[in-house]
């Protein structure tokens, strides 16, 4: 589920009007990826959308950083798929060496 997110909010727009690459998710993109549009109000305490969020994000264990009022703002990267390899062969520990 969390793959068909990713591609959703990084197909939807990974460049600006100006066409350059962006860094960080917009603010409807962060509000599609977490689900949450607007604060609430839980047993007489309010919470902002911003707390909802970090919440959320924290959760499920998306790398994001919280600007001076609170926002959480995600890198595009961290949400990036990228492939690695994996050497095999290579280092080996003395033990299993044979001489």
């Amino acid at each position: 589920m969390l793959n068909r997110i990713k591609e959703t909010v990084v197909d939807r727009s990974s460049r600006d009007a100006g066409g350059e690459r962006q860094l960080f998710l917009t603010e409807d993109q962060v509000d599609c990826l977490t689900g949450i549009r607007r604060g609430a109000t839980v047993f007489g305490t309010k919470h902002t959308k911003y707390a909802l969020q970090v919440s959320f994000l924290r959760g499920m264990g998306i790398c994001f950083f919280q600007n001076a009022r609170g926002k959480p703002v995600v890198l595009l990267s961290s949400l990036e798929v990228r492939p690695t390899t994996i050497s095999l062969s290579g280092w080996q520990p003395s033990v299993l060496q044979r001489r």
